[in-house]
């Protein structure tokens, strides 16, 4: 232990230092108790796992160094009776938990040093507000895992603002914060503009609706015994994929609307919760399931035509077993790929909860479930029109086309219309999506703006056209059974 006099002519302070004493950390609430007018204290590399009730009533003491030690928290008013103090280093602990006015009644502070601990919260008011003169001109926050930020944890500016992210200037006044700002960071909304906002609502509820009208449709002309009992079920399953993008979009906007004006303070610790990691599985599932649903769609029609007495794909069973199991392929997969993320502690590259945007590369997981998810989508565009250009050409090489024109032109063309939409929105939203993400992936700097749009209108473009497709076709049919009932009933005697 030393202790001293440091200064010079009339300007001289008392100080104590216990810097690499162990000894005596445990006895400093002595110390202080013994020494009232000191001016300096240095308790740096001691054993110290608490200061907050050590510190005795002392008006004299302006500099206190706690800095390289074991301190685990800071409670309320930890710093009450240390009213002249003008800077407080604490840094180089185990800080994990601060509470709200930790450091009230220092009015004429001017440094607060927290760096390198383990701090993830920054409460409310955790410095003084009711002072006359607010002196406080430096606050370090570097190097610390903050996942939550109070809306007011520092309710003045400072002339500087150490941080490692430029979330923290949110909380304070974004103009005079001088923390070095990456071309990604903002102070907005998870839905950073009232169009986006509008525009996901929108879409979602659209998706949501059409989905469930159209399964319970295909439900009841399944039940009905109106149209083929394989292709009911498969519509049944695309609506159901659809409808996990209709969740995921749900879940990004209740969130933007439940955090709005402070989502920015919460926005790392979001990227951790389970209900983001919730919307990514959503995600996954319907961004791996609607190629494959589509692509056996697809598939079973051209088996249908080319070999419509002896193909398995005309029966109920066997196409249930094939939806079965890439329900549970799509399920496991997507689960597997979750946990993968959990378990890495990587953490979702994007406040959107997807793979997409990953600004950090972390281990190589997202990127990996990235190309995964394009890879899916691209394929299954590919084989889903190729499969349309036979099958058109099947039907025009064995005159079908024809024949049926003379029957019923009116089925002809509306088979036609619905091959070329959908194949068409397939093209539309898989494509272009697929390019603009797996561009954010990898490069440096990407437009989050158009990340989010894309999100927003093209990647549910076939969510939307698919129910809206599927429900016109099912309506057709059932118009038509109930024609051909009344001409029965018409034709009976009475």
């Amino acid at each position: 232990m030393k202790t001293g006099q440091i200064g010079e002519g009339s300007v001289v302070f008392p100080y104590i230092s216990l810097a690499i004493y162990n000894q005596l950390a445990d006895n400093a609430q002595n110390i202080f108790y013994t020494f009232q007018m000191l001016s300096v204290a240095t308790f740096s590399n001691t054993s110290l796992t608490s200061i907050c009730g050590i510190l005795s009533q002392n008006r004299m003491l302006i500099i206190l160094d706690f800095s390289r030690n074991q301190i685990g928290k800071l409670t309320q008013n930890c710093f009450y009776n240390v009213t002249n103090a003008k800077s407080v280093n604490i840094s180089i602990n185990q800080i994990l938990h601060i509470e709200s006015f930790s450091f009230h009644n220092l009015c004429n502070i001017y440094v607060i040093d927290l760096s390198v601990n383990f701090i993830i919260s920054l409460p409310s008011y955790f410095i003084s507000d009711d002072c006359q003169e607010r002196k406080l001109k430096y606050f370090s926050i570097k190097s610390n895992p903050i996942l939550h930020i109070s809306m007011e944890f520092l309710p003045f500016s400072v002339f500087i603002l150490a941080a490692d992210t430029f979330r923290v200037c949110c909380a304070t006044f974004e103009d005079l914060c001088i923390v070095e700002k990456a071309w990604y960071e903002s102070c907005s909304d998870l839905l950073a503009t009232l169009a986006m906002k509008l525009s996901m609502v929108t879409v979602s509820l659209m998706i949501i609706f059409g989905n469930i009208f159209s399964f319970v449709l295909h439900v009841y002309a399944l039940h009905a015994k109106i149209g083929k009992g394989a292709y009911l079920i498969i519509c049944m399953a695309i609506n159901c994929s659809d409808l996990c993008f209709g969740i995921y979009t749900t879940i990004i906007w209740s969130v933007d609307i439940a955090h709005r004006g402070q989502f920015a303070l919460w926005e790392m610790g979001w990227r951790y919760h389970g209900l983001c990691y919730t919307a990514l599985a959503f995600s996954l599932i319907f961004s791996l399931s609607s190629p494959m649903y589509l692509t056996l769609l697809s598939v079973s029609r051209i088996m249908v035509i080319m070999s419509p007495f002896r193909t398995a794909f005309k029966r109920r069973t066997f196409i249930a077993k094939c939806l079965i199991s890439i329900g549970l392929l799509v399920f496991v997969m997507g689960m597997f790929l979750v946990l993968l993320c959990i378990t890495k502690g990587a953490g979702i590259s994007t406040s959107l909860c997807t793979v997409f945007g990953g600004y950090r590369k972390t281990l190589g997981v997202l990127e990996f479930i990235a190309i995964l998810q394009s890879v899916v989508q691209i394929s299954g565009s590919v084989v889903i029109f190729s499969v349309y250009i036979l099958l058109f050409c099947q039907l025009r090489k064995s005159g079908t086309l024809v024949d049926q024109a003379k029957h019923n032109e009116t089925a002809n063309k509306s088979l036609v219309v619905q091959l070329i939409v959908l194949t068409s929105s397939n093209i539309v939203c898989w494509l272009p999506s697929s390019v603009v993400y797996l561009y954010s992936v990898f490069s440096s700097e990407y437009s989050m703006s158009l990340l989010i749009w894309t999100t927003i209108t093209i990647t549910p473009i076939n969510s939307v056209i698919n129910p809206a497709v599927l429900i016109v076709g099912t309506l057709r049919k059932l118009s038509k059974q109930t024609g051909k009932l009344k001409q029965t009933i018409e034709r009976q005697p009475n």
